[in-house]
């Protein structure tokens, strides 16, 4: 049984492209849509978003999730237009 819609596992067996990103390297920001759906083959991907602090009114960054091999990103936005959080 699948967490995704019927229709999308064909598109991702027929369209696989493969990427490799250095360390570090910011592969979604805030707000953008995503131009592609993820799954992480190997390493790890953290997401962090910019936030203000509600006493004092300071921006800044905050972990929300951290995912590993297996896991994916960018599909709820890619798929469903939804805000998106940057991955490094």
């Amino acid at each position: 049984m699948s967490i995704f819609p019927s229709f999308f596992v064909p598109i991702v067996h027929a369209h696989p492209t493969f990427y490799s990103y250095e360390a570090r390297r910011v592969i979604l920001k805030q707000g953008h849509r995503p131009e592609a759906f993820y799954i992480l083959l190997a390493g790890s991907v953290i997401a962090n978003i910019r936030d203000t602090h509600p006493e004092t009114g300071r921006q800044f960054v905050k972990t929300v999730k951290e995912a590993g091999p297996g896991e994916t990103f960018g599909v709820r936005s890619y798929f469903y237009c939804e805000g998106l959080i940057p991955i490094l």
